[in-house]
Order: C-alpha cells, then sequence, then structure tokens
C-alpha cells in the first residue's frame, strides 16, 4: 500500500454487506474506542455507498476530504452536521467517493462533551481518517473541522495519544494536504474553563 497505514484488526467488527453506517458495503465497521459513542460503530457519510472499494478507487482524482464536525453533533445533524457543506463541494467537482464525515461522538449525538473530548474521540478520528486512506489507496486527504474538529485534526496530525501526551512517532503531519478550521478553539476557551479547554492546558 505504499506506505498507508495498516488498521489494527481489534477495533473492526465484521461487516454484515449493508450500509447501515453510511460508508460502502466493504468498508470496514470500526468499533467507536472512546466518548460518548464508545463500543458502537462508527457512522456517518462518505464514499459512494452503489460502489465497492475498486469503484471508490477509481473515481478519486484529487485528495478526499475529512469533514469533522465539532462538539455536541454528529456528521448528519441537522444543524451542525455536513450535509450543506458536501452538497457546495459537489457542486464544485467533488464524487461521493471523495467526500467523507465521521460521527465520532455517536450517530445520533447532540450533547456537548467537556470532559477530555480530544483524549477521547481522537483514536477514533486517527482510525476513521486511517481507514479513508487506505481504502481509497491515498496518501494525503484534506480536512475541513468545525470547532472540536479542528483541535481533533491537530491532534491526529500532531499524534495525540489517549494518554494526553503527543507521540512524534504517530503524528500524520505528511497524511494532510489542506487543513480548513473553522470556529476552533485552538488557545482554549479562557482561563476559567475547564480541562482541555482551559487556555494554557497541554
Amino acid at each position: 500500500t505504499g506506505g498507508l497505514p495498516t488498521i489494527d484488526p481489534d477495533i473492526l467488527t465484521s461487516g454484515d454487506g449493508t450500509n447501515s453506517t453510511g460508508f460502502p458495503s466493504d468498508f470496514p465497521q470500526i468499533t467507536d474506542a472512546g466518548g460518548s459513542g464508545s463500543g458502537t460503530t462508527l457512522s456517518g457519510f462518505g464514499g459512494d455507498t452503489s460502489k465497492d472499494q475498486n469503484g471508490n478507487r477509481a473515481a478519486v482524482s484529487k485528495n478526499p476530504v475529512i469533514l469533522l464536525h465539532g462538539n455536541g453533533g454528529n456528521a448528519n445533524h441537522t444543524q451542525w452536521g455536513w450535509a450543506q457543506t458536501k452538497a457546495m463541494l459537489k457542486a464544485v467537482g467533488y464524487n461521493d467517493s471523495e467526500i467523507w464525515a465521521v460521527s465520532y461522538l455517536g450517530a445520533s449525538n447532540g450533547s456537548a462533551s467537556v470532559s477530555d473530548p480530544h483524549r477521547n474521540n481522537v483514536n477514533d478520528v486517527r482510525n476513521f481518517i486511517d481507514a479513508v486512506r487506505t481504502y481509497l489507496n491515498v496518501q494525503k486527504v484534506d480536512i475541513v473541522g468545525h470547532s472540536l474538529g479542528c483541535g481533533l485534526a491537530r491532534s491526529y496530525m500532531l499524534g495525540l495519544a489517549k494518554s494526553g501526551t503527543f507521540n512524534n512517532s504517530n503524528h500524520r503531519l505528511d497524511a494532510v494536504g489542506t487543513l480548513v478550521t473553522l470556529a476552533g478553539a485552538n488557545y482554549g476557551l479562557g482561563y476559567s474553563s475547564m480541562s482541555e479547554f482551559k487556555t494554557g492546558s497541554s
């Protein structure tokens, strides 16, 4: 696969041949390992569900786009989801095989997570993005993050571990072509905030 990440088999569940997660039927089903969606299968949308891996790979002509929603949302949320952004991307020439979004807080989540959401969800985001790269056989993706999704994109790139430390051997700086952050708390949410959102926290 030319340097593409290997997906840990311990996080995969056996597929049932359906598109219940919003992805092509042969896309790996990944178990959510942390946060409010823990224990469920990661869902969202992405790829052309009428095609298999070979069909999706053949349709990719540019860096696929990964959409990371914010806190209190999910990929399909009516207000904070990505349906409108997907439509905008398609209007400028992207196709379904090149647009992916994951609900890392749970399939229908609508509640904000305030207890270490970066550390609790970074492995899910990492596993999902790595699975997309491997599934499509692409070296790079572009990422658009909103709010908490911005911090998780940066955490993916910089190798944040669930322990809260950064692991340089696990960074993905070379896996991202373009990063767009929308309303991200890159410097925290003030000194009176809590946990990971406190300005100045590690």
